[in-house]
């Protein structure tokens, strides 16, 4: 079970591909959004490239026919509506190749495929060479024979003009169809990659959720068995605590009698040195008596002794030379023994004992 739940949660650590897919999604969603705002961009200028260049004819056409009616002399017609008509036909030609303002404050960008940029360039100097030529036109409007040829020539460069124009509009709509073609492609693309990129994160998704259910599931059970196991355990616990109070109890009781034994030798050490202290007492006391015995009794008999002999020596001199040599010697050996008692009694009893007693 734990190698299992090991297992799922390193399969649930695989999740770090998860903002990997976030932020693809995210690209993707803003390449879609960069090409879609191009694409709409790009086809709004070609929209007003393709209304400049109709303008340009319709202007064009309304040039010569209204240079076309101040020569057939209609009242009505204005050389400065025909001027304004040609004017506003090269203006437009100006804003197609520079860009800037068109018609309903929108903008328009430059031109920038060079091919074009040369045909409308060329367009621009056929409308220069049509105002030349109706300007000249208008000024031999009494000389037939120059008029003629100066119309052959206008007529010519009318119809080049707008055929030049037409044929530039034609190639702008043809452009403009095959970006709209390619654009619905990309697009296209573009919806397919996104579509299969969330559709392969929500099936990711689904899997882990199922997954990290799973898991759960087995973690509860997990859980479940660790409860079981920590009930058992403070059952375990609960009992070797009782056992531990019992053993605690006892080994109180325990230090208590051992407390009270020790207590009880103290005093047993105490009576033993009062014993021995009056033990000692009484053999420095019973020392005292027979050092003083030997010292009073034995001592003093000998010294009877030795004067009783000595008194018996004198009482034999001159008679006896050999018996006043016995008492002589028995005599010293009396000595001998006197002083032999008094060593023993200053051995049995020192004097420095009675100074500070044996006790001490």
């Amino acid at each position: 079970m734990i190698g299992e739940s090991m297992s799922g949660s390193r399969k649930l650590s695989q999740w770090h591909w998860m903002p990997f897919v976030v932020i693809l999604i995210g690209i993707l969603s803003i390449v879609l959004l960069i090409w879609v705002s191009r694409i709409s961009a790009k086809l709004v200028n070609n929209e007003l490239l393709v209304d400049a260049l109709m303008d340009i004819q319709i202007n064009t056409a309304r040039y010569h026919v209204r240079l076309e009616e101040l020569m057939d002399g209609v009242a009505s017609s204005d050389v400065n509506e025909a001027s304004s008509a040609i004017d506003k036909s090269m203006t437009l030609a100006d804003l197609i190749l520079n860009g800037g303002e068109a018609e309903y404050e929108r903008s328009m960008e430059p031109l920038k495929n060079t091919k074009l940029r040369l045909r409308v360039k060329a367009i621009k100097s056929l409308l220069a060479r049509l105002n030349s030529l109706g300007l000249e036109r208008l000024q031999a409007i009494e000389k037939p024979e120059i008029n003629s040829v100066l119309e052959t020539q206008f007529e010519s460069v009318f119809r080049e003009a707008l055929s030049e124009t037409g044929d530039v509009e034609h190639i702008v709509e043809k452009e403009e169809a095959e970006n709209e073609r390619v654009s619905r492609r990309v697009y296209l693309s573009i919806i397919v990659i996104w579509s299969f990129v969330v559709f392969t994160a929500a099936v990711g998704v689904w899997g882990r959720e199922r997954l990290r259910k799973n898991y759960e599931k087995e973690l509860l059970k997990i859980n479940d068995q660790l409860a079981e196991h920590r009930e058992h355990l403070k059952k375990l616990v609960e009992e070797r605590t009782a056992e531990l109070s019992v053993v605690n109890r006892c080994l109180r009781e325990e230090v208590a009698e051992h407390m009270q034994k020790q207590d009880t030798l103290r005093e047993s050490e105490k009576m033993v040195r009062h014993l021995s202290a009056r033990l000692i007492n009484a053999q420095e006391i019973e020392r005292k008596r027979i050092s003083m015995e030997l010292h009073d009794e034995l001592g003093q008999a000998l010294n009877v002794i030795k004067l009783r002999i000595r008194a018996m020596e004198r009482g034999m001199i001159g008679d006896r030379q050999s018996l006043c040599k016995e008492c002589e010697e028995l005599l010293a050996y009396v000595d001998r023994v006197i002083e032999d008692v008094r060593r023993i009694s200053l051995n049995l009893s020192p004097t420095v004992l009675d100074d500070i007693g044996i006790t001490s």
